[in-house]
């Protein structure tokens, strides 16, 4: 099976059905030349590279900015440390997760050593050696002593970068497969011995791995062989189907079946138990430069390969799903409809073009010839029963030939094989009964609908409970789908209302019938699927208007040995747990060569399923299939800070108050499809939060505090890992964002009001003093003045020996002083602050309309609420609402003509309302408006947001204000 894709430009050829993905600088690589990869104890991807070492957490390679040289060769000690060698700076330690370089040996190129000068193929064994080699020697650094020592492997200089591979096999020994032979080093003789085998032991080794506790395999040009450790003899040779020399050697263990690995400079391939010879699973072209090493983690089903044009990552194929492509005979549609295991690794399939098959799916399809469209096959247990447009055949393992009891002019949708008889689904027409095993034509049971119920109906399907009794499903247009055959007047009988409630159909038209232990029969059909128990009652509905099925169009159903209904829909495959009632979607996504599955699905075992597609199938292990493909892996790969990348060694953060911007990158180490991990988060125990596809959660603006975040992980399948990442954020508070920055401001604030309240208490002291002041010079000062000219000028009119003239001068003069007089006292009234009660209001209002209505001679009475000296307006108050009242009583008193005058005063609810009224002419609404004393009446109310009402007709006028107190 061949799987040919285009990514990022490359062209790459995948085999055995794994498939290729290929990074390159585009994906954030430092650089495409991929010296070696290893995974961390962690779960993250080194890449030594030609421009430093990349980290790999299956979403973004985040490159170390210390280490920018050409990397040539990289060794994971699995305890967080990892020794590595460029030129620039030699053999070094480095800490990656706290990024500490310790520098163990540096090249010199400058003097006559030649054994200082390159530090290649690094291993470090049990006692803490750390071996290397340059160009001619093998050599280990001894931590304790800080030195080296040096074996000659030829006399003279290789220029290459694969002088030997070194590995320790066992607990006593060193192993060195060089292009000089295979040596072994043990530490009591510190000496380097030539391997015992001597029909190996001498070849030029280019790569070799340890692949078993008691195993390795070395390789010498297209050759490998695989060694026995403890014999030290080689066990078996392989030899490559083509002349390219091995690079390098790895293992991967699948499903515990142990697979090796064997890589050309342009290819791949795989040997396993099941081959006697490698296999290819890759082949680069030109474009994709050269492989220099492969590499597999533990436990996992991903293949690295490193070349000079970047990483390719081979996925191995899913052990839940195998897909078998048919023979493509006919142009077009052709899929599979049905499959049906006849013996082991022996099936019938059948497609929806007609044509037949036996197959063992794996190499072997034999078309068996018919001489007419089959619609259904159904096997008996020694033959094939063959439903077709022209009757009924029958297949024995070598011949067709018509079952002569059926006519060939009727058309066999579907074949039920019972154990008395064989029923016939037609076409329209009603099913047709056969004895069962002689295929005769059934006397005792004869299904007496006549035609209209095969032709006015569509029938699908038609099954057999567990208690004999024959369903069948389909669309009737004056009922729902669903009929039981009644055998003692030996028709089918519709059933839908045997159920009270309508609303318990999915609808109208039903697909497929499929047996279940719990719930008796499955209807499949438009919207979903029903449960009709024994008694051909709908007893339970899962519809599309009640959970999330990906495609209303249900065809195939099936119920496992574990429980679950499975079905088929037009946008993939869909499981429902009774157990949990959740529902999953298996789709392309999961290995499915399409979504649209609506053929074949019939289970072949009791953990299998076969479903068929266009011109392919794929059987399904329905256990393996919800195998738990993550492993308990959850990091924060990486966190920036105010868009600055920043290292974590703890998932406690602290944030000083200027970083309130973060950006958590998090990863499952998965490295799998990115589409099929789903993430969520919640903050504090909150709800948990969508985070789909993207592993990205940004957290900005946020109040200081302590945040405990929750991440969590799952699968396509919604399963969701048990293992959850868990960060503590502590966010500080500025200054101004503290207790004690309230407790200053507070004293700061109590101080600054103590201070303006001792001020404005002093000013209003000051200002009382001054009005106080003012009034008593008024008094004392004018009015005395003004008195001593009123009793004067009264004194001089009442004279009787003054001329008329001045005698009228004197009293205007009188009369004027008086008025002045009344102002004067009127503003020296309005300066007293403890005059501010209604009553004092009322009173002086009173005192004023007594003196200028008893010279009109108009009547003025006058009326008061009780607690009228308990209520209190402010001083501005006061002196406008005396103001106008006092303009409202000088109208009455100048222009009404009045008989009669009032002034009423109320209180209720906080609101304060003076009437004034007269039965006086009115005044022209008209003019009302622009009289300058009305004017001044809303103005004044306006400033003590008062309102002023004016009510005037022929009989009199009333002026209302109202005051909220």
């Amino acid at each position: 099976m061949y799987t040919t894709l285009g990514y990022g430009g490359t062209a790459v050829i995948a085999q055995n059905n794994f498939t290729v993905d290929v990074f390159t600088t585009e994906f954030g690589l430092p650089s495409n030349y991929i010296q070696s990869c290893t995974v961390d104890s962690v779960g993250y991807l080194w890449l030594a590279t030609k421009k430093g070492i990349s980290k790999y957490d299956g979403y973004n390679f985040n490159n170390n900015n210390q280490l920018r040289g050409d990397v040539l060769s990289l060794y994971n000690a699995n305890n967080q440390l990892f020794y590595y060698y460029n030129n620039n700076t030699g053999l070094n330690e480095l800490n990656p997760y706290n990024k500490k370089i310790n520098s163990i040996a540096a090249t010199k190129f400058t003097d006559s050593d030649p054994t200082n000068d390159h530090y290649n193929n690094i291993f470090k064994d049990s006692w803490g050696n750390i071996w290397c080699c340059d160009f001619a020697h093998v050599k280990y650094f001894q931590p304790t002593t800080k030195s080296f020592k040096s074996f000659t492997l030829n006399d003279f200089n290789v220029s290459t970068d694969r002088l030997a591979t070194i590995l320790q096999p066992n607990k006593n020994e060193v192993w060195i497969a060089s292009l000089f032979g295979l040596k072994i080093w043990t530490k009591q003789n510190d000496t380097l011995t030539l391997f015992p085998d001597n029909s190996i032991n001498k070849r030029n080794f280019s790569t070799a791995a340890i692949v078993g506790n008691d195993s390795v395999i070395a390789a010498s040009g297209n050759q490998f062989y695989l060694i026995n450790t403890v014999s030290k003899k080689n066990i078996q040779t392989y030899t490559l189907p083509s002349n390219d020399a091995i690079v390098s050697i790895t293992c991967m263990y699948n499903n515990g079946i142990k697979n090796i690995l064997i890589a050309t400079q342009q290819k791949v391939f795989i040997l396993n138990a099941n081959n006697s010879k490698p296999s290819i699973i890759y082949i680069g072209n030109d474009n994709d430069g050269i492989i220099n090493s492969i590499y597999c983690a533990p436990n996992s089903h991903y293949i690295w390969v490193c070349t000079t044009q970047g990483l390719v990552k081979l996925t191995a194929p899913s052990n839940a799903i195998k897909t078998f492509a048919i023979p493509n005979t006919v142009q077009g549609e052709n899929a599979v409809k049905q499959v049906i295991k006849i013996a082991s690794n022996n099936y019938c399939i059948l497609t929806t073009v007609g044509e037949l098959y036996l197959s063992d799916l794996y190499t072997s399809f034999k078309k068996i010839a018919l001489p007419t469209q089959a619609n259904f096959i159904s096997w008996t247990g020694n033959q094939l029963l063959i439903g077709t447009n022209n009757g009924l055949l029958v297949f024995d393992g070598s011949y067709v030939k018509p079952m002569n009891a059926v006519s060939n002019t009727i058309a066999i949708k579907k074949i039920l094989i019972t154990k008395k008889y064989v029923w016939l689904l037609l076409k329209d027409a009603p099913p047709l009964v056969l004895n069962n095993p002689t295929f005769s034509i059934a006397q005792t049971v004869t299904v007496q609908n006549n035609n209209i119920f095969g032709k006015d109906n569509i029938w699908n399907d038609i099954i057999e409970d567990d208690e004999a009794q024959i369903f069948l499903a389909g669309w009737m247009p004056s009922n729902y789908g669903l009929a039981q055959f009644n055998f003692t007047n030996n028709s089918f009988e519709p059933i839908a209302r045997r159920t009270n409630k309508e609303a318990m159909f999915i609808g109208d038209y039903f697909n497929r019938i499929a047996k279940s232990k719990k719930y008796h029969l499955l209807f499949s059909g438009y919207g979903g699927f029903n449960m009709i128990n024994e008694k051909g009652i709908a007893t339970k509905i899962v519809s599309v208007d009640h959970y999330k099925i990906i495609n209303d169009h249900v065809e195939g159903i099936a119920e496992l040995n574990d429980g679950k209904i499975w079905f088929g829909t037009e946008e993939g495959i869909q499981v429902w747990n009774p157990a949990t009632d959740q529902l999953f979607a298996l789709t392309t996504q999961i290995g499915l060569p399409s979504n649209t599955a609506i053929y074949a699905f019939d289970v072949i075992d009791t953990n299998s399923l076969a479903v068929g597609f266009n011109k392919k199938v794929s059987i399904i292990n329905t256990d393996k299939i919800f195998e738990r493909t993550l492993q308990e892996k959850l990091v924060l790969a990486s966190l920036k800070v105010n868009d600055s990348l920043v290292d974590v060694f703890d998932n406690t953060i602290t944030l000083n108050p200027s970083q309130r911007n973060l950006q958590f990158s998090f990863s499952a180490l998965n490295f799998s499809d990115t589409k099929k991990i789903h993430y969520q988060y919640a903050i504090n125990n909150g709800a948990w939060q969508n985070l789909d596809h993207i592993p990205t959660l940004t957290f900005s603006n946020f109040k200081p505090g302590t945040y405990n975040i929750a991440v969590r992980v799952s699968d396509n399948l919604d399963m969701w890992q048990n293992k959850q990442l868990l960060l503590t954020i502590i966010a500080k508070p500025k200054f101004i964002e503290t207790i004690w920055f309230i407790i200053l401001l507070a004293a700061i604030g109590i101080a600054i009001g103590w201070a303006l309240f001792k001020f404005r208490l002093n000013q209003l002291r000051r200002i009382n003093q001054f009005r106080a002041n003012i009034s008593q010079d008024l008094h004392d000062d004018v009015g005395a003045t003004l008195s001593s000219i009123n009793i004067l000028s009264t004194m001089l009119s009442e004279s009787t020996t003054l001329a008329d003239k001045p005698k009228t001068y004197v009293q205007k003069i009188n009369t004027d002083v008086q008025q002045l007089q009344l102002k004067l006292d009127e503003i020296i009234w309005s300066l007293k602050k403890e005059e501010n009660s209604i009553q004092q209001i009322f009173n002086k209002l009173i005192n004023y309309g007594t003196y200028i209505f008893d010279a009109k001679n108009i009547n003025f009475t006058h009326q008061l609420p009780n607690d009228a000296a308990t209520i209190f307006v402010p001083n501005q108050h006061k002196r406008s609402i005396y103001l106008l009242v006092k303009e409202a009583l000088n109208n009455i008193a100048k222009h009404s003509q009045a008989q009669h005058a009032a002034l009423l005063f109320t209180h209720t609810n906080k609101q304060l309302s003076i009437v004034i009224k007269d039965d006086g002419k009115g005044i022209n609404q008209a003019n009302i408006d622009k009289r300058n004393g009305i004017k001044g009446m809303h103005q004044r109310a306006t400033e003590i947001g008062a309102q002023v009402f004016i009510d005037s007709s022929s009989k009199g006028t009333t002026i209302t204000l109202q005051i909220k107190l």
